[in-house]
């Protein structure tokens, strides 16, 4: 007795499901990959968002700097003008005093000096200007470099 012939049609199913499962596989890894790449891209996309946030960040902090810079070299640039404007002042007040310093040796009127202005001088009459001490008082050494010494009794 002759086996029963196996039908052809039936293997042919076969390879036929074999195929579509092959497809099937390879549409799957197909969209796994674009999947794979779209989250990619995406990570991609958030790095250069953060690196152009942080450069801005950056660029907004030099900018924060460079204006406080310059506001501190403004107050230091006024600071430094309104010492000039002092020194001046105290120059003038040093001259005219000076001048009635002349007149009064030269027997003009006597000079009042304002303690201000001692004080001043002598650094709030520190212990290194004392010359001596007597019944009047502290001596205490005054140079004024432009025009005279004084020895002043206080």
């Amino acid at each position: 007795m002759r086996p029963p012939a196996l039908p052809v049609q039936p293997a042919l199913r076969n390879d036929e499901e074999e195929e579509s499962d092959d497809i099937q596989i390879a549409v799957e890894q197909s969209l796994r990959e674009q999947a794979d790449r779209e989250e990619r891209n995406r990570q991609r996309q958030i790095q250069e968002q953060e690196q152009a946030a942080a450069v801005a960040e950056a660029e907004e902090a030099r900018r924060r700097a460079e204006e406080t810079a310059a506001a501190e070299a403004e107050a230091a640039e006024e600071k430094r003008q309104e010492d000039i404007r002092d020194k001046h002042r105290q120059h003038q007040a040093l001259v005219t005093l000076i001048r009635e310093l002349n007149d009064a040796f030269g027997y003009g009127e006597p000079v009042s000096i304002p303690y201000e202005l001692l004080s001043l001088w002598t650094s709030g009459f520190d212990d290194s200007c004392v010359i001596g001490r007597g019944g009047f008082g502290m001596h205490i050494y005054i140079y004024i470099h432009i025009y005279t010494y004084l020895n002043i009794c206080i």
